[in-house]
């Protein structure tokens, strides 16, 4: 369907570009290019990229709606940098250092709540693992995660309720998947199918909602944690494809898009409507480079916190990742834990300031501690 209404856009644009600034054979590679979740650059040389956003764009694109919002960061790809940009200024990308050193493509990443000066970053089809101080660009190897048999990583998603960390991955042509990332032990727990073809990007709102879009039928959706089925919302309103992400901000109450718009040959930003789906141009991203793309966005929310802080002001468990013991700074009355999925898997009560959990098999748990009448709950990593 994409496609069939591509050729009636050739067509429009004939009349205002040359037809002699582009070859035929160059335009029949665009109208065949498959959805994917990778870089212009596997498809096209910089040259063609730059020859294809000139005819695409001539006399109908330029830069509108600009909005305010917390620093986006991310690899941008195309020129090999790590770094963040401003959405009130998107056409300035501030360096922080080179972009991930792999022949993979650098595919998804967020950053943690529990941490904002850390994210985790993992690529397309290998799924070599990364974190990254996003202070000073550093990226440390921390094992592989290989995506769903057929399919390949396309986003990673905090729950800023939880502290959870989602994936979702697809074969961009039947299955989407949800996944949860248990950073501790190097691997992933499927969830389930989303019900989307070409699922590409996963966001999670202050309230727990989870949200997504597909770049086969260019819809938004929101997806049950519990189950991976998603629920169609509506249109994006444009024609996206390879990698790009979406991307919660907490402090303006604003879903983003930092996406790849195939009709244009233009990274963009845009904002998301979450009733209705439908997008609302900010402008194109950094537009004196051709072909720019970032696969993967990330903004430094902080974890939602649904208990009076001053109960848990100056609690703390340590060390985190823990071995054999963990430490509790003040009494409290009971320590559930729980594996990523929400199972029960230990519990102590009543607590004293230390507690054994050899028990505990390496990996990721989340502890909800209870004082009084008041939970919160912590993200432990166990080696």
């Amino acid at each position: 369907m994409k496609r069939i209404l591509l050729s009636a856009a050739f067509l429009a644009i004939t009349g205002i570009a040359s037809a002699q600034s582009i070859s035929e054979e160059l335009l029949n590679r665009y109208q065949n290019l498959p959805a994917n979740g990778e870089s212009p650059s596997h498809y096209f040389s910089q040259e063609e990229q730059q020859l294809l956003r000139d005819y695409l764009q001539a006399g109908t694109y330029g830069n509108e709606n600009r909005n305010g919002g917390a620093v986006i960061y991310g690899a941008r790809n195309s020129a090999g940098e790590f770094g963040n940009f401003d959405p009130a200024d998107i056409t300035v990308f501030n360096t922080i250092g080179p972009s991930l050193p792999t022949s993979d493509f650098e595919s998804s990443g967020d950053i943690d709540p529990n941490n904002l000066t850390m994210g985790y970053v993992t690529t397309l089809s290998n799924g070599e693992f990364y974190s990254i101080d996003i202070t000073t660009g550093t990226y440390t190897s921390m094992g592989t995660i290989t995506p769903p048999p057929g399919q390949e990583w396309n986003g990673l998603e905090f729950d800023p309720t939880t502290g959870v960390l989602y994936a979702i991955s697809s074969d961009f042509d039947f299955v989407s998947s949800l996944s949860t990332i248990d950073v501790g032990s190097m691997s992933y727990t499927l969830v389930g199918d989303t019900g989307a073809p070409g699922a590409i990007a996963i966001a999670i709102t202050d309230s727990g909602q989870m949200y997504g879009y597909d770049v086969i039928g260019d819809s938004f959706f929101s997806i049950n944690k519990a189950t991976g089925q998603g629920t169609y919302i509506g249109q994006i309103g444009f024609n996206a494809n390879f990698g790009q992400d979406l991307e919660w901000d907490s402090s303006s109450s604003t879903m983003y898009m930092v996406c790849y718009n195939e009709d244009v040959f233009e990274g963009e930003v845009r904002t998301v409507n979450l009733d209705t789906g439908a997008t609302t141009l900010v402008g194109d991203l950094i537009p004196s480079e051709p072909g720019t793309q970032m696969a993967w966005a990330a903004i430094q929310n902080p974890p939602v916190l649904s208990v009076n802080e001053s109960v848990f002001q100056n609690f703390s468990l340590s060390p985190n990742p823990a071995n054999n013991q963990l430490h509790i700074s003040s009494e409290v009355d009971s320590i559930l834990f729980m594996n990523v999925l929400g199972q029960r898997v230990y519990e102590v009560k009543p607590v004293s300031t230390t507690i054994d959990i050899t028990s505990l098999s390496s990996g990721m748990y989340l502890a909800e501690v209870e004082i009084g009448r008041e939970k919160a709950v912590f993200r432990i990593v166990v080696k």
